[in-house]
């Protein structure tokens, strides 16, 4: 199997990649005429944002089987032309939500605060202390537009800061238990969260129903006092009609990491606000350990070896968070029609209940339809588990991949 590596990946991972087995290109920054010039020669592309799995380029990838989207959104990838042809797409959602949140919440630290304006003035040898008088975030209200992975771990840190927090998602019928436990007033309409809210974030999509969204009318219908923040993807905000609000004092101010162009146009409206604007080149994920989680779900999604066999790899602990990932892995292989798997516990120092469920219910799958599990090295607690929940029947135990391999195809069943 070759992989194409087009945007930037942890190098841990480019090397787990190569470990399991797979011949693995990384020509991150690739251009669009050089991926198309190459793309035929691969089985799995990963990209991130930058690069676009355009129909062109899906055509083109006459032995492409798989397209990875390290990251939450899939609007890079011509999803309905990979259907046709017969790729599967994937993204890895969990990766990133928290840098992204906690960016979120920095930002509007930021904009209470005037930390971004304060940081320039006195570098240019001023002191403002008067002017730049700011406000706390506590008991205001943070309005959610979207209440998916990263709009709920915002409200997580929101609401231990003091915040009170609604949110809007038309998806999320019926709200999910843990929405509600976590002290999120869901609202009916968005013009319930420009109403009420101080300060509102962006968690959603582009698509056709939310590009140019938030444009001149909603900002209307914002507070004064408001600012809006959008970490999520560019075009959701009518670019123009933001500027033309913070200019007029329709709303107090903004915090914007993504563009309806990126790099960012000279001649973006954005650019001429000034002070009451706080903009980021597209930093929502770029932190080190969102990087590397990024990089960690993309080496689950792309492990296929020889013989129809699925290699998966495993770090840390398995915790609910890490085990629900693995579990969507596991569900997508077996739709598949993929019973033979190598699983490579030797980087897991602890394995929760949440795993032991996982791997409880995968082995009872795989007794029905005769499949195997090979696990790799697992830590003497995690051989105690499996022994402790008699988890005996299709499984066994190697010390390399080479081992393992060799286990699978010697097997029957």
């Amino acid at each position: 199997m070759k992989v194409l590596i087009c945007d930037k990946v942890e190098t841990s991972a480019v090397e787990k990649m190569r470990n399991g087995g797979l011949t693995v290109d990384d020509k991150s920054g690739i251009t669009a005429q050089d991926l198309l010039n190459v793309v035929g020669d691969y089985d799995i592309m990963v990209v991130r944002s930058a690069t676009k799995a355009t129909k062109e380029v899906i055509e083109k990838g006459k032995n492409l089987k798989l397209i990875v989207r390290g990251g939450v959104g899939m609007d890079n990838i011509d999803a309905e032309a990979a259907k046709k042809a017969n790729i599967k797409v994937e993204n890895t959602p969990e990766a990133s939500s928290i840098s992204v949140a906690e960016l979120t919440i920095g930002l509007m630290f930021a904009l209470a605060r005037k930390i971004t304006i304060a940081d320039s003035t006195m570098k240019s040898g001023k002191w403002e202390k008067k002017r730049l008088n700011g406000t706390e975030l506590y008991k205001k209200t943070l309005g959610l537009v979207g209440v998916g992975r990263i709009g709920f771990e915002t409200a997580k840190r929101a609401i231990a800061l003091g915040m009170s927090v609604v949110g809007y998602d038309p998806y999320l019928n019926p709200v999910p238990e843990h929405i509600s436990k976590a002290g999120i007033k869901m609202v009916k309409t968005v013009d319930e969260i420009y109403s009420q809210s101080d300060y509102i974030s962006l968690h959603m999509p582009k698509t056709k129903e939310t590009a140019g969204m938030i444009n001149a009318e909603a900002f209307k219908k914002m507070k004064k006092t408001a600012y809006i923040l959008n970490c999520a993807r560019g075009g959701i905000i009518a670019e123009k009609d933001l500027a033309e609000a913070l200019k007029t004092g329709t709303i107090a101010g903004a915090a914007i990491d993504v563009y309806e162009k990126e790099p960012i146009s000279p001649d973006n409206p954005l650019l001429t606000v000034g002070e009451k604007i706080i903009l980021l080149p597209h930093l929502g994920a770029s932190s080190d350990e969102g990087q590397s989680r990024v990089g960690d779900a993309v080496t689950i999604n792309t492990k296929p070896l020889e013989g129809n066999i699925y290699l998966v790899l495993l770090d840390g602990i398995l915790n609910n968070e890490t085990s629900e990932t693995l579990r969507k892995a596991f569900d997508d292989l077996i739709e598949s029609r993929i019973w033979k798997f190598v699983v490579d516990l030797s980087g897991v120092s602890y394995m929760g209940s949440p795993g032991i469920g996982l791997f409880i219910s995968l082995l009872d799958t795989l007794d029905e339809h005769k499949g195997t599990i090979v696990f790799i090295n697992p830590q003497e607690n995690v051989k105690e588990v499996f022994k402790l929940f008699q988890l005996s029947t299709f499984y066994s135990i190697t010390n390399t991949l080479q081992d393992a391999i060799k286990e699978l195809k010697g097997l029957s069943h």
